[in-house]
């Protein structure tokens, strides 16, 4: 049995929706979609249905949820036997950053307090040495922390799938309807590199990549992004990659931080084991 589905089973359970579930795991909610649907197509069951604007379990779900409840409910207090006196490692990123961090995890890691936060904040805790790891899409130079580089990505464009804009310049874009992230973020820094400008015109400005998302598949604006963010919503057909002219989808590299403080120590030789570092 996959362990990990069973877990984003039992939450969305706990949260009776999907997207609580996805932030309370840190995770998009299309991902927590598509391992909610192969869990159930591994079995050929029916665990979820829908209820109003929220979820509700089927009879078999409801008897699945409480064994998982037992099954979570002692892992929990056996974590708390071993690590009573271990304070929590502090771990740090933006909130796509530690998706693709976490979801690279074969193993179970270690006890995490979790900070989704932009990019200039994370960078401020990492000088005052306030993040035992951070994950960033960005190279910086702290010497308290050794840096690794993770899977690369791509930073492109996409729309709605019904959205009529489908090839654009550069130059056009700053008139066009644009859906950017909050000041302070790389993707915002990017995007003005890219366009040449700060002024964003109908820019509708967000803080988190949900609703970045929802209000792309809502046709109000084109979003600048990370292709991995939107991947799930690409294959689904509810937003497509808009084709910019004069624009090669750059790399988004992201960069893990780990402390120096640590090395050698356990959470060192398990992120190693973890990442294949």
């Amino acid at each position: 049995m996959n362990l990990h589905q069973l877990r984003i089973f039992y939450t969305v359970a706990q949260c009776q929706s999907v997207g609580q579930a996805a932030k309370k795991l840190y995770i998009s909610q299309p991902a927590v979609s598509q391992q909610l649907k192969q869990f159930e197509s591994q079995y050929q069951v029916k665990l979820l249905q829908p209820q109003g604007r929220g979820i509700a379990l089927t009879p078999l779900g409801t008897k699945v949820y409480e064994q998982a409840k037992l099954i979570f409910e002692q892992e929990a207090y056996l974590e708390t036997i071993l690590t009573a006196a271990t304070p929590p490692l502090r771990l740090g990123g933006t909130a796509l950053a530690l998706e693709q961090l976490l979801s690279q995890s074969t193993v179970t890691w270690p006890r995490l307090k979790i900070s989704r936060l932009n990019t200039q904040t994370l960078i401020d805790q990492m000088a005052l040495q306030q993040l035992d790891l951070a994950v960033l899409p960005q190279a910086v130079t702290d010497p308290n922390y050794q840096r690794f580089a993770l899977q690369p990505d791509q930073w492109i464009f996409v729309a709605a799938e019904g959205d009529p804009v489908t090839t654009v310049t550069r130059s056009q874009l700053v008139d066009l309807p644009l859906i950017i992230r909050e000041v302070g973020s790389t993707t915002h820094q990017l995007l003005v590199d890219i366009l040449g400008t700060r002024q964003l015109n109908q820019a509708i400005e967000v803080n988190d990549q949900a609703t970045a998302i929802q209000l792309a598949k809502q046709q109000l604006g084109i979003y600048f992004c990370a292709a991995a963010s939107v991947q799930a919503a690409i294959q689904a057909h509810d937003l497509k990659q808009v084709v910019v002219t004069d624009y090669q989808p750059q790399v988004r590299q992201l960069y893990l931080y780990e402390r120096h403080a640590m090395a050698g120590s356990l959470i060192d030789q398990h992120l190693r084991q973890t990442l294949a570092l």
